[in-house]
């Protein structure tokens, strides 16, 4: 897909550009906190006088790679490359994401064919001649340079031509070899004969690939060359996220709690104490933005990894008296150190502590389950502090990002033949009706049009009142005392106790050329 006509589309719908302001007027906690990608080491170093990210109309952006089955019918895999924008504010970029490519398939694709297909031409070509573009009446040139890349361990080794994650020298962040317990496992050092794992950087890891290109063998876990290689302005090494979702949350974590959880775990607790810990965990009463509510433990195998987190996060308490207080000091250590490299503001006090939380996690675990249970997404977990030094706190740079829009994608194919036509298609239609409700060209009546079409499905089984759309389920009862004298204090006079309480509703304003929602906890009177 062309990613200039996507960008200039963009840059260009009417109002957008204020939100490109983001990065100069943006208002920190603290000024010498890490608090977005903005202020990893990587981003840092682009935006020095004389590179790139120096001038104010040079943008940044963010790749991901992570495939899906399209259909639980199909052997067919997605393999989708997306790019975001770093200078959006973090809720604005989430919601325009681009996609360079897309490949639809079921034999497992070459990497190297779709990032040349896909990304590198188009990137290097927006690094160095860049994008025409017109703001409020001016022309611009901008420059557009990748800063990190995100993706799952396996889709990893496939863009980098690494050894898979259970092979050897399967690590991009240092050199770390392995030892067999039961499959190559990744233990803390030293241990045994092991050697201590020097780290990579972009040069050994370029040195590295030529390597074995040249002499057609694997050399410390480069299968050859990667299209990556020819990216400008990438770094192999800090360019790299660890993610947070696979390795910790459904890697990690979800080993842990089905070797404590499910009969056939090593470490199994017993059903009296799983019946004990669901009570516990299903009576928690979550916040609003805590999106997925609690599940019951026994179906701990369909998790998903926003459950997984929320229990490392909040659920530790329900574990007391029902595994040893070597197993919660154990994932207390761990939890800790999540909680910290996911803080809105990171400090530097808060990663020398998560790096020592992490350093107790990894050693106690070891010493508990033993080496086999070294797995390498356990080994990752020594690199997460050096990542988001790099590139910011845990939630920037995450692959949790993508998942919606993995699903979205997936929406789009309803037939078999010609899915990536149907994927293209569908999500530039959806694209433009989106950005065409602000163009200036297009009359009221059909910017009304597509406003209902936008809104249709998800109001469809709302009730509204005025302009409010009361959404999600109803519950009767009577008015709290507090609730009545704040519904006082607006002049509302309540004639009957019993009211009906709506989970949200959604409002809609205009100002200017934005159309605002806001969704609220709402009672109908």
């Amino acid at each position: 897909m062309d990613v200039k006509k996507q960008l200039r589309y963009l840059l260009e719908t009417p109002g957008f550009h204020v939100n490109l302001n983001y990065r100069e007027e943006r208002i920190k906690r603290n000024p010498m906190n890490i608090e977005d990608v903005l202020d990893g080491e990587r981003y840092s170093e682009l935006s020095q006088p004389g590179n790139v990210l120096s001038t104010r109309y040079n943008f940044s952006y963010g790749i991901n790679n992570d495939g899906f089955r399209i259909c639980k019918t199909s052997n067919a895999e997605a393999q989708p490359v997306y790019l975001k924008l770093n200078e959006l504010s973090p809720l604005v970029r989430q919601r325009y994401i681009l996609l360079a490519g897309i490949w639809i398939d079921d034999q497992p694709p070459s990497m190297n064919y779709i990032l040349e297909k896909c990304l590198i031409e188009q990137a290097n070509e927006l690094s160095s001649a860049g994008l025409q573009w017109t703001r409020n009446g001016e022309n611009v040139n901008s420059l557009f340079i990748p800063v990190y890349c995100s993706a799952d361990a396996k889709a990893k080794a496939l863009l980098l031509n690494l050894n898979e994650p259970t092979g050897r020298k399967s690590c991009l962040f240092c050199d770390i070899d392995g030892v067999q317990a039961r499959g190559i496992k990744f233990p803390m050092w030293p241990y045994g004969e092991m050697e201590e794992p020097l780290p990579r950087t972009h040069a050994s890891i370029s040195e590295d690939m030529v390597a074995a290109i040249q002499e057609r063998r694997m050399v410390n876990g480069f299968r050859g060359g990667s299209q990556l290689l020819n990216l400008d302005h990438f770094d192999l090494k800090t360019g790299f996220s660890t993610d947070d979702l696979h390795p910790i949350y459904v890697g990690v974590i979800k080993d842990y709690f089905e070797r404590l959880f499910l009969p056939e775990g090593t470490h199994y607790i017993g059903a009296g104490n799983i019946a004990l810990i669901n009570r516990r965990w299903l009576a928690i009463k979550f916040r609003t933005c805590i999106s997925r509510k609690p599940r019951r433990i026994l179906s701990v195998k369909r998790w998903r990894g926003t459950e997984f987190r929320n229990f490392l996060l909040y659920g530790l308490p329900c574990l007391e008296g029902t595994v040893g207080d070597n197993i919660i000091f154990n994932l207390s250590h761990l939890a800790n150190a999540v909680f910290l490299l996911s803080k809105q503001s990171i400090g530097e006090d808060d990663l020398i502590q998560a790096e020592e939380d992490i350093m107790i996690f990894l050693f106690q675990l070891q010493d508990m389950f033993g080496v086999h249970e070294m797995k390498f997404n356990v080994h990752v977990l020594v690199h997460l502090v050096e990542v988001v030094r790099a590139l910011g706190n845990l939630w920037a740079h995450s692959t949790f990002n993508f998942e919606s829009w993995n699903h979205r994608l997936k929406k789009y194919v309803t037939s078999s033949w010609g899915t990536c036509d149907q994927v293209v298609f569908r999500l530039l239609l959806s694209n433009f009706v989106s950005a065409a409700r602000f163009d200036i060209r297009i009359s009221e009546r059909v910017k009304l049009t597509m406003e209902s079409i936008l809104i249709r499905t998800r109001l469809d089984n709302a009730l509204r009142v005025g302009n409010v759309y009361l959404l999600g389920s109803v519950e009767r009862r009577q008015v709290r005392e507090q609730e009545r004298q704040l519904l006082q204090e607006q002049g509302m006079q309540l004639h009957d106790r019993n009211v009906l309480v709506y989970k949200r509703a959604s409002i809609t304003w205009n100002v200017g050329q934005y159309s605002i929602v806001v969704n609220l906890f709402i009672l109908k009177i």
